[in-house]
């Protein structure tokens, strides 16, 4: 993804033909960022927001029926570990993705 594409694919290299790659390139860099890596960032922002949630809950609950429940959800929370990759190699996040474009 780092190599242009229009580089590749253009034979004979013209000035139309560049610009439409180009246009072709930047709509589909867009269009994954809108329909792949924003919905990412947004799990895994709420993911972040759950941890101290969680720490305002257990203030609050005492004793009794919700803080048992509380520490249970707490210790689950803690085995979570919310990653998402390509192929197993690169993690998709926005701010590598906005590096690399």
């Amino acid at each position: 993804m780092l190599i242009n594409p229009w580089i590749l694919i253009a034979r004979e290299p013209t000035i139309i033909m560049d610009q439409w790659m180009l246009v072709i390139w930047m709509t589909l860099r867009t269009s994954q960022l809108f329909l792949l890596i924003e919905p990412i960032h947004g799990v895994l922002s709420e993911h972040a927001k759950t941890k101290f949630l969680i720490i305002q809950l257990m203030k609050q609950a005492k004793d009794g029926q919700l803080r048992k429940q509380t520490e249970l959800f707490t210790t689950q929370y803690q085995m979570w570990n919310i990653e998402f990759n390509s192929v197993d190699m690169i993690p998709l996040q926005r701010t590598i993705y906005a590096a690399v474009s």
